[in-house]
């Protein structure tokens, strides 16, 4: 992630190690901290952009099926209520 724009990313070295390097006096500003692992600035970083990635997408699958269920459920609703109409309308005519 750094290594094609180290300098955008903060890193002014992104090439050399900052743990045996006796010129290395702000570990923020290097890439890697050994020849395995990157620094805490490189691992904050890179959760940010990670963050950024992984930001949730509101989904057209979701709204359709919530605006289908409320239909199914405006349906049912009014088929009980034509129901319930017409069991009140045939006990009145018995009665």
């Amino acid at each position: 992630f750094a290594n094609v724009d180290p300098a955008g990313a903060g890193f002014g070295n992104s090439t050399d190690m900052c743990r045996f390097n006796p010129s290395c006096t702000d570990p923020a500003s290097y890439l890697y901290w050994d020849d395995v692992h990157i620094t805490t600035a490189a691992h904050e970083a890179l959760a940010g952009q990670f963050a950024q990635a992984l930001a949730p997408v509101p989904e057209v699958q979701t709204w359709a099926m919530l605006l289908a269920g409320l239909g199914l459920i405006g349906v049912a609703g009014r088929l009980r209520a034509s129901r319930a109409d017409a069991h009140t309308g045939a006990l009145r005519e018995a009665t």
